[in-house]
């Protein structure tokens, strides 16, 4: 370079400003110092121009370093000469100075870092408009590998932050894009320095960044689940202060573009994140209670069930059994809170369905919600118990809105039934019966649900007959207790007496005699069903005969309880044309057994009555000898020893006790018995058949 490329910058001055050593670059500093504080005074500006052009321009974007350092140097220099007047010329002293910060020479960018530091001393507020570019770069010097650049991003960064503290004109609106973009900074380091400016703001009276929170949500959150302690807390401390003013003074954010954010971050596997998440999420719920008119959250509540329902058990986490011990406390507390945020958001629905017209609850996204969880095979009985009362709690709220979704949910509330959980099956059987027995639907609609619904159990136990024989009989007494038994099992007998496959007809009926005759919730309808007064009860007793055809003894015992003496006296001597197998001597068994209960006081006192007692005598005695002498044979055959017996058991005379039967046709009620016999040993024959032609 000749003298005339580097003028107005003296020989001697460039050379010691170029130099490796520190010491002649820092006397070429203090030439250029009052250099350009004579140019200044003597109004010499396209001097210092030019310089400022040498110094920015010629050294700083040369490939020697050492000229690079002094480009730095000296601009710094030039910034203190100019005092005040710096302010004309911010551009030229801070851009070279920047663009030197990304220099790959370490040593460079320390020395840019110390004359940026000077440059901002001395001008001040006039660096504001730059502000964004030189926040960008400390974001990155914060994090560098050499720690005496690190260590002059720090001094630049306290001194950008007491200008900003002092100045009334920082335009915020113009830095929070930028600030929100490096909150999402991989490096621990640079997370850390961001969230000391979003602090620093928040600090500040002047500037309310509450207005800015929904901006700043995501990034706080995501810099939350940090493993570094110091900016974990750090974080958690500027996300308490933002609650706070959040409910101080709601009206100045729009809640419900935080709504998603917080959905998102309450199913992180970090605890405290999660927790934070559903603590704010139910304050958001809490001040919606409080006053309705400030914001609407009913459009959000399928994001808000999404968030509720996975939290109201403790997950099991895969950490250490030190990071457990730790994280256990928070666990419990974001159940505690889900379970709070969810009571909330039901009364928020029950106060808000009751208002005329309201159209703000979208039915279709909750239930698309509730559905997904149902089906989840990872939940916990405590979330599905909260699905289903949701499920309830919507029907029971606005009933006709809900039934079409309830009713496209019904194949999972019935795969439901298949839950280890006893709560479970009740919730679920509860939600069904309410469903099936919607007031709010005509009568056919509702007969039709309820008659599908039976038929799907039906069909739910024969494609799984361990789910009959381990939770049939508790499932089938709950419905019962949920609605009437008369009308459980008058739908259940008319869906059972064609089925299909007999021998399955044939448990399913036992099963439900045994109920009948067992259990209290079934106790007004053997009431009923004992006394035959009325034709609706004749009626029903007819329904549940033909059903009961598919078992010879059940259908004994039926007629029993319905003092149908002379009919039952009947069956059992048609039952001389069956095939007696092991199991129809069980089940025989288990009748005599039956008999010594207190269900059947009222049969062992009418073996005393006469001439009542002679057809119920002949009904027993046959089923005496029906069986082998087995201990109910003794059991039967003692009690036959305590009747007196007044006259021949094979007296002609008809039963004057079902006097009030006149209108059932047991000639052909019997017909039907030995026709629903003859297709069951037929399908046993077949059965048979099919097994040697497997075999051969």
């Amino acid at each position: 370079m000749s003298e005339k490329d580097y003028s107005p910058l003296p020989t001697p001055c460039f050379r010691f400003l170029t130099d490796k050593m520190y010491e002649k670059r820092k006397q070429a500093s203090l030439e250029i110092e009052k250099l350009v504080r004579n140019f200044n005074q003597t109004g010499k500006s396209t001097e210092i121009r030019k310089l400022l052009k040498v110094l920015g321009q010629d050294l700083i974007g040369s490939p020697n370093p050492n000229w690079r350092k002094g480009g730095a140097i000296g601009l710094a220099s030039m910034a203190v000469g100019l005092g005040k007047d710096s302010s004309n010329y911010v551009v030229e002293l801070v851009q070279p100075i920047v663009s030197s910060l990304n220099d790959q020479d370490s040593r460079v960018r320390y020395y840019a870092s110390e004359a940026l530091y000077n440059v901002i001393k001395v001008i001040r507020g006039d660096i504001l408009p730059h502000f964004n570019t030189v926040f960008d770069i400390l974001c990155q010097l914060t994090a560098d590998p050499d720690q005496s650049v690190k260590s002059g991003a720090e001094l630049i960064d306290r001194l950008l932050k007491d200008i900003v503290t002092e100045t009334k004109s920082f335009d915020v609106s113009a830095f929070i894009p930028l600030l929100r973009e490096r909150l999402y900074a991989k490096k621990a380091l640079a997370q850390r320095f961001v969230v000391t400016w979003v602090q620093l703001l928040n600090d500040i009276p002047s500037i309310d960044m509450l207005v800015y929170l929904p901006e700043l949500l995501d990034g706080l959150f995501v810099i939350l689940t940090e493993q570094t302690v110091e900016i974990k807390q750090m974080t958690e401390s500027v996300l308490s202060e933002f609650k706070g003013k959040l409910l101080s003074d709601p009206s100045k954010v729009d809640l419900t573009s935080m709504v998603q954010i917080l959905v998102i971050h309450s199913d992180s596997r970090e605890p405290l994140v999660q927790l934070i998440a559903i603590t704010w999420l139910k304050e958001f719920v809490n001040l919606i209670s409080q006053d309705a008119n400030k914001t609407n959250l009913l459009p959000f509540a399928s994001n808000l069930l999404s968030a509720i329902l996975p939290c109201l058990e403790p997950r099991i986490s895969d950490a250490s059994d030190t990071e457990i011990q730790r994280s256990h406390a928070s666990q419990m507390n974001v159940t505690e809170v889900a379970k709070a945020l969810n009571h909330s958001l039901m009364q928020l629905v029950t106060r808000e369905s009751k208002r005329e017209n309201n159209q703000e609850l979208d039915l279709s996204s909750i239930f698309q919600v509730l559905d997904r969880e149902l089906r989840r095979t990872d939940n916990t009985t405590a979330t599905k118990v909260a699905v289903l009362r949701w499920i309830h709690h919507l029907h029971s709220q606005v009933p006709n809105q809900v039934q079409q979704h309830v009713q496209r949910l019904f194949p999972v509330l019935l795969s439901v039934l298949r839950d280890h959980s006893e709560e479970v099956v009740i919730l679920d059987l509860e939600v069904l019966a309410s469903v099936t027995s919607d007031s709010g639907s005509t009568n056919n609609n509702q007969t039709d649900f309820f008659v599908k619904f039976v038929k799907e159990l039906i069909s739910l136990f024969h494609q799984d007959q361990s789910l009959l024989r381990d939770r049939g009989p508790f499932i089938i007494r709950q419905l019962c207790h949920q609605m009437t038994a008369e009308k459980v099992y008058k739908t259940l007998a008319e869906l059972l007496k064609d089925f299909d496959d007999l021998k399955f007809a044939h448990v399913m009926v036992n099963t439900l005699n045994r109920l009948l005759f067992s259990t209290r919730e079934l106790f007004d309808l053997r009431q009923q069903l004992k006394e035959l007064k009325t034709d609706e009860t004749r009626t029903l007793f007819c329904v549940l005969y033909k059903s009961w055809c598919h078992s010879p003894v059940a259908t004994i015992s039926l007629c029993l309880l319905t003092q149908n003496y002379s009919h039952a006296s009947s069956l059992v001597s048609a039952c001389e044309q069956l095939d007696i197998t092991l199991e129809f001597l069980r089940e025989v068994d288990q009748l005599v057994q039956l008999l010594e209960s207190s269900v059947f006081a009222f049969l062992r006192l009418h073996l005393l009555e006469d001439p009542n007692n002679i057809q119920l005598l002949r009904c027993l005695y046959g089923l005496l000898m029906l069986m082998p002498q087995t201990e109910s044979f003794h059991l039967l055959s003692n009690r036959l020893k305590c009747v007196p017996i007044t006259g021949p058991l094979n007296d002609a005379k008809t039963d004057q006790n079902k006097s009030h039967n006149p209108r059932m046709d047991f000639n052909d009620l019997l017909r039907h018995f030995q026709e629903i016999q003859r297709r069951h040993d037929h399908f046993r024959r077949r059965l048979v058949d099919d097994v040697f032609n497997q075999t051969r």
